[in-house]
């Protein structure tokens, strides 16, 4: 089991992956807006991501549909996150039939690796 506090520094650097895969590539504003709804619409803050990422890919598909912009978005996350903390493969995206659920997937596995 995680302590407290490393359940504090796992969900920072979580989070840090989700600001560097959005900010660089489509703007402190599109990271700031996510976010914004993401409280507004569910009632969540930006640390409650860890704990509802469907919560949060449901979002990305409201805000910019189903279709290349929010994959794109959820591929630059999911690319952050298998570089960060090592999971998959190199060709895991390519192959994976759910690139709607990707975020989650990968949050999955991030947090069952820490156990």
């Amino acid at each position: 089991m995680l302590t407290a506090e490393q359940k504090r520094t796992l969900s920072e650097s979580i989070l840090d992956c989700f600001e560097k895969a959005i900010t660089p590539k489509f703007g402190e504003n599109v990271y700031r807006v996510i976010f914004a709804n993401f409280d507004v619409k569910f009632g969540l803050l930006k640390k409650d991501v860890l704990s509802h990422p469907r919560e949060f890919e449901q979002l990305l598909d409201e805000i910019f549909g189903t279709g290349v912009a929010s994959s794109l978005i959820k591929q630059a996350i999911f690319n952050e996150l298998a570089n960060r903390f090592q999971i998959f493969e190199p060709l895991y995206y390519e192959r994976n039939q759910n690139k709607d659920r990707i975020v989650s997937i990968a949050i999955t596995e991030i947090l069952n690796k820490a156990k």
